[in-house]
């Protein structure tokens, strides 16, 4: 074998290698485990603030990635109701364009879906286990956002 042959060899091993080692690195993923939740998050995601559950009856964390998008997860204890009652009246008072509820299913998980034109935010609010979970995120990080809801388990 000539030694451009082996070099041409040489060349497809080491892009293989690193097709495979990129591939993992988007696919490796983290655990947060809180007092009342735990789930699965993307590597590139960095958990920047972390609040326990208090006598407000909220455990809330807020994940971001390398460009400062953020995605904010929250159990609680009040029913899905009041979520979206919260959710409602700070759109009103920043006067923002939400948009929904409408019905998503995530990989089984009913979700009612709204959708923030000015802000291009999405929100997601479910219940699992008798707890109200609500993922918030730039649409950016709605593939992110779906796979947290995928994994989240309460405890």
């Amino acid at each position: 074998m000539s030694w451009k042959g082996a070099l041409a060899i040489i060349a497809i091993i080491f892009i293989a290698a690193v097709a495979v080692m990129g591939y993992q690195a988007l696919t490796a993923t983290k655990t947060f485990d809180g007092k009342w939740m735990t789930f699965e998050y993307a590597n590139y995601l960095n958990v920047t603030e972390y609040d326990p559950p208090g006598e407000e009856g909220v455990e809330y964390v807020i994940l971001r990635d390398f460009e400062g998008d953020a995605i904010l997860v929250i159990a609680t204890d009040s029913p899905p109701e009041f979520a979206e009652l919260v959710l409602a009246n700070l759109s009103a008072e920043y006067g923002t364009e939400l948009q929904g509820p409408s019905r998503e299913d995530v990989d089984g998980v009913t979700c009612r879906f709204y959708y923030d034109d000015t802000l291009d935010k999405c929100v997601y609010i479910f219940e699992k286990q008798g707890m109200t979970f609500v993922v918030f995120s730039h649409v950016t990080l709605s593939d992110e956002s779906e796979n947290i809801i995928k994994s989240i388990k309460p405890k």
